[in-house]
């Protein structure tokens, strides 16, 4: 049964050309039940071959789209364009590195389904896999941030 509407996936992307091929296969296996997706790949002028393996991407999937922008503009900035291009009744914000797992899309939207306009997935291991410290304050402290402005509803 495929869900109703359409989704597109806005996947940042910078010197992620190791991820980027699991990545896309995975979004694609899971946005796959619903009626219409996309998936919207903003190159923020990585140093790696992450541009090359996009173009592969987008050969290889018909409902994948590639993005190049011109400068190193940051990771809000690469969100911000791949929302320009997502004309979709639905739109999940991904990173590239496969911190967060594709196949919770889902799960954000059955909560979504419960009346919320926006859902934000938070990492059940705090840890995140050895990540350095100061990131995972930084992690912490965005969590802590997004809690605070968007309450977690009762039994989340």
């Amino acid at each position: 049964m495929k869900h109703p509407g359409s989704i597109c996936a806005v996947v940042p992307v910078y010197n992620g050309e190791t991820t980027l091929p699991e990545l896309t296969a995975r979004l694609c296996a899971v946005l796959d039940c619903w009626e219409t997706y996309r998936i919207v790949l903003v190159d923020d002028r990585s140093t790696d071959r992450s541009l090359e393996v996009i173009s592969a991407l987008v050969g290889q999937y018909p409902r994948v789209t590639g993005i190049a922008l011109k400068s190193n503009s940051g990771q809000q900035c690469a969100i911000l364009c791949g929302l320009r291009h997502a004309d979709t009744d639905l739109v999940v914000i991904i990173d590239d590195d496969l911190e967060q797992a594709p196949e919770d899309i889902p799960r954000l939207y059955q909560e979504m389904n419960k009346g919320f306009d926006v859902v934000y997935g938070v990492p059940e291991d705090p840890g995140r896999r050895g990540r350095g410290i100061v990131r995972g304050i930084g992690s912490r402290l965005r969590d802590a941030l997004f809690r605070w402005i968007a309450p977690l509803p009762p039994g989340i």
